[in-house]
């Protein structure tokens, strides 16, 4: 189990992070929500030992994270940031970078198979060999997240791995993501700015604003106060075959004939 204690985080005297406090099991996807701005990538970069904290405990079992040195906390997490630079070298060999941390830059058999087993997952035989710059966005998310896999991490971490993404790949990156961290039993935390599908693939929704957590819940809990409350708007949900549909209310431009508003 994953344990965030008490974790805060401040730049030039401004509280980013306030008491930050919540668990995650393996095989356990926890989605956050909330507002620009709310914190919520920062949080995750301060899991990822990409910030220092200023104080609080990030441990996974007895483990504190924030005490790991960088080959041994890359064998652990695994961080994949919003916006990624994109190296000038082909789809084959930034998969085999997800190895580094455990062979060097040798790729020995059994790291060939994990990689050969990613690839077949992933379904990325036809562009091996392609340079991953000439690739769509939703193709270079799904080889960018197959690099974090091939980590074969305890801990994955995703700031809105779909935000530029059409439906189709966006269905694709999710339904990936939840596959894998229930086979091989990852913690999964991710950014999610799309809260139909935070609702749909996530175990539990962990709700920010101004630097805080609001609420901690599991998806199928969720009421609409807590959508009104933390994003400050009126919204409604539905339920329909055991699935939670969110609506959200709002106006048209309204004349004294025609006032609309729903």
């Amino acid at each position: 189990m994953l344990y965030v204690t008490n974790l805060s985080f401040s730049i030039k005297n401004k509280k980013l992070l306030k008491s930050i406090n919540f668990n995650a099991n393996q095989g356990e996807i926890k989605v956050f929500i909330g507002p620009n701005g709310a914190g919520k990538t920062t949080l995750l970069k301060v899991i990822a030992n990409i910030y220092k904290k200023d104080k609080g405990e990030v441990r996974l079992a007895q483990k504190d994270i924030g005490l790991l040195k960088p080959k041994e906390l890359s064998r652990i997490v695994s961080y994949m940031p919003q916006f990624s630079e994109v190296p000038d070298i082909t789809v084959l060999e930034v998969l085999e970078l997800g190895r580094y941390t455990y062979c060097g830059t040798k790729i020995k058999r059994q790291d060939r198979d994990i990689i050969n087993n990613i690839i077949d997952n992933f379904s990325l035989y036809s562009i091996l060999n392609l340079n991953i710059s000439t690739l769509s966005g939703g193709q270079r998310q799904k080889v960018l997240l197959a690099s974090c896999l091939i980590q074969e991490p305890k801990i994955l971490i995703l700031d809105e791995p779909i935000s530029h993404l059409d439906p189709k790949n966006q269905l694709d990156v999710l339904r990936i993501v939840k596959k894998f961290t229930k086979e091989r039993n990852i913690i999964t935390l991710i950014v999610l700015h799309d809260i139909q599908h935070a609702l749909h693939y996530g175990d539990k929704i962990l709700m920010m604003k101004d630097a805080q957590i609001r609420y901690d819940i599991n998806t199928k809990e969720i009421q609409k106060y807590h959508l009104n409350e933390v994003f400050e708007i009126q919204a409604k949900l539905f339920k329909e075959e055991n699935h939670t549909f969110v609506y959200y209310q709002h106006s048209h431009l309204q004349t004294k004939k025609y006032p609309h508003k729903h």
